[in-house]
């Protein structure tokens, strides 16, 4: 009886998307289960079940920091006691529209180093794809449930020969606030670069930081916290 076969257990990918009427489509295979679920925050009471029911792959397209915020806010509990207790215990990707990182600019910048703020909160990993709906495919999930295969890419680069090639990838494993101020000092784009507000030094990122913690311990997930 020492021989018994152990089955690998299910993977499972959780893919919370922004566009279309508010839905969920689920489908499976002998060993995957993929839950594609479109503006997630009407189906909070559901993906909290999906959560609890073991460890998943969750796919968040970005749309906006709000909207990102928003999620995590709703979606995780934390627990102030707790050590690292905004670690969330899943494998969470953020997914960014390469239109909104093709041209260097200011905004941009800000835009990844928030989002990398709010990463390493989470222990998430940031990528850029041309293709989502490619890779939310039950044929292709793997490609999102085994990013860590995957070379790290810090910068943007629109280099792919596919579609669903990762133009960015940003595992918060490899990353570090000394990263994300290294970057914004190697990111001149103007005169006023004092003011532009790309963050250079570590006073600007713990600031931020502490307002996105004070933001997810506060009871209104609608606050502008970056205000």
């Amino acid at each position: 009886m020492g021989n018994e076969y152990d089955p690998e257990p299910r993977k499972q990918l959780i893919a919370l998307l922004n566009a279309g009427i508010p839905s969920i489509n689920c489908e499976g295979d002998e060993s995957s289960d993929l839950y594609i679920i479109k503006s997630p925050l009407h189906f909070k009471p559901f993906i909290s079940k999906l959560l609890q029911k073991h460890s998943s792959t969750i796919v968040i397209q970005y749309k906006s920091i709000k909207a990102i915020s928003e999620l995590f806010h709703s979606f995780f509990q934390t627990s102030p006691s707790e050590e690292d207790n905004f670690s969330l215990g899943h494998s969470i990707t953020i997914v960014v529209d390469p239109e909104q990182l093709s041209e260097l600019s200011v905004d941009s910048t800000k835009l990844i180093q928030i989002l990398r703020i709010i990463s390493l909160k989470h222990g998430c990993s940031i990528i850029s794809i041309k293709n989502l709906n490619n890779v939310t495919d039950i044929k292709n999930i793997d490609k999102l449930i085994k990013l860590e295969k995957q070379d790290v890419k810090p910068n943007f680069e629109d280099l792919s020969i596919n579609e669903d090639d990762l133009l960015l990838y940003i595992p918060s494993t490899w990353d570090s606030w000394n990263k994300i101020i290294l970057h914004g000092n190697s990111t001149i784009l103007g005169d006023d670069e004092n003011n532009d507000g790309i963050i250079r030094n570590e006073q600007d990122l713990r600031n931020i930081d502490e307002k996105y913690e004070d933001y997810l311990t506060n009871d209104d997930p609608n606050k502008d916290w970056l205000s």
